[in-house]
């Protein structure tokens, strides 16, 4: 997926129907043509878990050229990430 300059992006993980396994991965994104040339090529990821019974995990990091924050991940598992300059 690309996201443009103030673009929002939504990314979906869901364990298949009837499984209790829960789901993990990671998310990254690339910086390219930004208004900053320094930050091309710098990556922003998350890491997340989201387990079938127990606790969530989540926690992301902007690569050395941007900031991050997390919202939510509650029980529902919905979050928010945000990247920023």
């Amino acid at each position: 997926m690309t996201l443009a300059k103030g673009q929002d992006g939504v990314f979906k993980a869901q364990a298949g129907e009837g499984s209790y396994k829960g789901v993990a991965g990671v998310v990254a994104y690339t910086a390219d043509s930004c208004d900053v040339s320094s930050r091309n090529g710098h990556t922003a990821r998350l890491v997340f878990g989201a387990a079938a019974n127990g606790l969530n995990s989540y926690s992301s990091d902007g690569g050395g050229a941007f900031g991050t924050r997390l919202s939510g991940g509650g029980g529902s598992g919905v979050m928010n990430w945000i990247v920023s300059r």
